[in-house]
Formats: C-alpha cells, sequence, structure tokens
C-alpha cells in the first residue's frame, strides 16, 4: 500500500458524460436559493453516465469509488508518471425526479490506496428523460476539478482547498 506524507498535495479532476454519445451533465448557478451551494448540477434519471476521474500526480491510486452511497463499478485504468486516470460507470435508472424548488446533495468518496480519502459533495436535480429541455438550461459542465492536500492519516479524508467548475 502507498503511504503520502502530510501536505503532499494533488489535483483531481471528476469528468461525467453520457455513456451513449458522450454528451457532458449541465449546470446552473442558483445564486443564494439554496443553503447547500449556488451551483446546481443537472442530471437526467433513467440514464447511463462514464465517470473518469482523474488524478495528477497519480500518488495514491483509488481502491473505492462511492457515488451517491453506492460503488461505482471501474471499467478501464491508466496510469503513467504524470497521471492516473480511472473509467466508472453511473446509472440513474433507479433514481427518481426532483421535485420542483428542491435540490439534493450527492455524496461523493474515493478511497485512496494510501488510506485516505477524498469527500465532496455535488448539489444536485434530477429530470426525467422527457423533460431534456429543462434538464439543458445552463451551462455544459466539462468537469469538477479539486485541489486537494494529503494529510497522511490513514482513514482520514484529504484537503481540499479549492474547487472549480469547468
Amino acid at each position: 500500500m502507498a503511504t503520502s506524507k502530510a501536505g503532499e498535495f494533488f489535483r483531481v479532476n471528476f469528468m461525467v458524460t453520457s455513456q451513449g454519445d458522450g454528451r457532458p451533465l449541465y449546470i446552473k448557478n442558483d445564486g443564494e436559493r439554496f443553503k447547500a451551494d449556488n451551483r446546481t448540477v443537472k442530471v437526467l434519471c433513467g440514464h447511463k453516465y462514464k465517470v473518469v476521474i482523474t488524478l495528477r500526480p497519480p500518488n495514491s491510486n483509488p481502491t473505492r469509488v462511492s457515488w451517491g452511497g453506492a460503488d461505482l463499478e471501474k471499467s478501464e485504468e491508466k496510469v503513467d508518471g504524470s497521471s492516473g486516470v480511472f473509467t466508472y460507470a453511473w446509472d440513474t435508472i433507479a433514481v427518481e425526479s426532483s421535485k420542483s424548488g428542491t435540490r439534493s446533495q450527492l455524496p461523493i468518496i474515493v478511497f485512496l490506496e494510501n488510506g485516505e480519502q477524498i469527500r465532496f459533495s455535488l448539489q444536485c436535480k434530477y429530470y426525467k428523460s422527457s423533460d431534456e429541455s429543462h434538464y439543458r438550461w445552463g451551462d455544459e459542465l466539462k468537469g469538477v476539478e479539486l485541489e486537494c492536500t494529503t494529510t497522511g492519516v490513514m482513514g482520514d479524508s484529504v484537503t481540499v482547498t479549492k474547487t472549480a467548475f469547468r
């Protein structure tokens, strides 16, 4: 198992696209309407997505990814000296659409082989597949990038110092 020293810097990028046609998710600025976040990620229900997680540098690889409380199935892994790219499948087949005016948190935990964890959440609104016109209001979400530093303590969460939506 790889170990880390406290204070090691790394970046993590999350890119989510439709498995069928590669379309991205959408994001909308909701201002101060909701307590958790001022941005809402828009997701279609009954859909299959590809989740690509890139770590730079690849100091510690994911052993497991929990996405909304369910473990994602890894389909591909590529690691070289500068980055590690890990591809997973996520489906929203069992997810119900959000009621008007509501948002929900999507907790994401990446368990790393050094024993640390990357923890964050996205504020989401889930749309019925038939409501694609409302789903597309907003901007395409190319990815979410986290800047992190390690704590060096097994079982601890890394410190996320910056979150950027691209």
